[in-house]
């Protein structure tokens, strides 16, 4: 699939802007999502490892089936709703009909019967997990397809990324405190504290997944005059593999995700073990700090790659989001010290403006690349987009994190070693590879973001054609 060579045009009519309120609805909403997951993805190792005692490779191969099952899932759903058609819209059914099981296998998956053997935790959190992430695809695709259609022109997505993303990760620092606060004071046990903190998270997500409801308006498919009727599956991921942006940010997104949560989950075990030497309730308190450094630095690269993204470009842009995390790996040689562990803060922050940027311009993006292939085979399928950019993130997800356990186990980790030490080969190979591997992976999404041809001298003519086309039928 080639790009278009569409004639210049003097015709550039000004896109309307997307209204605060349905901005900040659909930011919401993917805190939800975020919010909901993000506190299985934060609390499962230090939850079912270092509190339950499960052994590493078993979460480990719990977490791999759940994201190669998300992976499945998100395209079909974003094919079905591509494809559906309701007077309540596209979107909105699915959001309403998952967001009750969101919070039921959400929350539930932390209220295992307590005294279970090691495999049956095992067995308890995968079952209920991959329950949760069924209801997560149904809510999360379509809310990624409302902010993918909320606007048509180049520099506006981003604007609009820019808004959802700063509400989205706002409302995702409070997952950084809850391992804290499931570990302090404020409860007779650590379970106790694990039930009521997730039973509280959960009635948080689930309300504010609630407003995309009240507040978005659905853009509706029949006012679009150039859509055709969803192609089957197979044909239409036949028609996605032609098309070269798409191929290009799938690729760099399956490489960078890949290498970045391969060893992302050392970052707790070097502060347990190196830094804090065994004490897992104050790690836990600086891992508080370090996920806010970290959330904090994602909300400011909003700012900071909204604009580059508008001034030099979305690809010059990624670049600079790919230089920033290698700076970050490089400091992870020397700032875990046990003399002074506030230093550490550096890599989480360096961290969150690296990935927050990746984040805001790869889903403006996607947005683009929406709109290319609408041009190029005149389907409207911003939903099967979204839910493949997802499979994209979660399968090198997954793979980073099935191997992730079995490298703590190659390295010689043991959780239960008296005290709680790990020998120095243990501690030395653990820091090596939680700043090498991530490296890595930038500098090959560098290659990649090279490749990628999807300018905004094109995607304005793409648009105005679109236009064109809507207002001819």
């Amino acid at each position: 699939m080639n790009p278009p060579t569409l004639q210049p045009t003097s015709e550039n009519p000004r896109p309307k802007s997307v209204p605060l309120r349905e901005r900040i609805a659909i930011g919401l909403g993917e805190g939800a999502a975020i919010a909901s997951a993000g506190s299985l993805n934060t609390l499962v190792f230090p939850v079912y490892n270092v509190m339950l005692g499960v052994s590493p490779s078993l979460v480990s191969l719990v977490v791999f089936i759940q994201r190669l099952f998300d992976a499945v899932t998100d395209p079909l759903i974003g094919q079905w709703s591509d494809k559906t058609r309701t007077r309540w819209g596209r979107r909105k059914p699915y959001l309403l009909g998952s967001l009750p099981f969101l919070f039921l296998f959400g929350v539930g998956v932390w209220w295992f019967p307590a005294g279970l053997s090691e495999m049956g935790y095992f067995w308890w959190l995968l079952i209920v997990s991959l329950l949760f992430f069924l209801a997560h695809s149904f809510y999360n695709v379509p809310i990624w397809a409302l902010r993918m259609e909320a606007t048509n022109d180049y520099n506006e997505r981003t604007r609009v990324v820019a808004v959802v993303q700063l509400i989205a990760y706002a409302a995702s620092i409070g997952l950084q405190w809850l391992f804290p606060i499931i570990q302090s004071r404020l409860f007779s046990t650590p379970l106790d504290g694990l039930r009521i903190t997730t039973l509280g998270w959960g009635i948080f997500f689930t309300a504010i997944g609630v407003l995309p409801l009240l507040w978005v308006r659905e853009r509706r498919v029949a006012s679009t005059g150039s859509a055709k009727a969803a192609p089957a599956f197979v044909d239409g991921m036949r028609l996605l593999l032609k098309n070269k942006p798409f191929v290009t940010l799938v690729v760099m997104r399956i490489v960078w995700s890949f290498c970045y949560l391969l060893v992302a989950i050392f970052n707790i075990y070097m502060n347990i073990y190196l830094v804090y030497g065994g004490d897992v309730k104050a790690a836990a308190v600086m891992q508080g700090w370090g996920g806010t450094a970290y959330q904090v630095a994602v909300l400011l690269s909003v700012f900071l790659f909204g604009r580059l993204a508008i001034r030099l470009g979305k690809r010059q842009a990624m670049m600079i989001c790919a230089v920033v995390l290698c700076v970050g790996c490089g400091l992870k040689l020397v700032v875990y010290q046990p003399s002074l562990p506030w230093l550490q803060l550096v890599v989480p922050f360096l961290n969150g403006i690296s990935l927050g940027g990746l984040m805001l311009v790869g889903n403006s993006m996607v947005a683009d690349i929406a709109a290319y292939d609408e041009y190029m085979t005149g389907h409207k399928r911003e939903a099967l987009f979204a839910g493949l950019l997802a499979w994209c993130d979660k399968l090198g997800n997954s793979l980073g994190t099935l191997l992730s356990g079995f490298i703590l186990a190659w390295i010689g980790f043991d959780a239960k070693a008296p005290g709680g030490v790990q020998s120095e080969m243990t501690l030395s190979l653990m820091r090596w590879l939680y700043a090498g591997i991530p490296a890595l992976g930038a500098v090959a999404a560098m290659i990649c973001i090279a490749r990628y041809s999807l300018s905004e001298e094109l995607s304005t003519k793409i648009r105005i054609e679109l236009e064109r086309r809507e207002s001819a039928t």
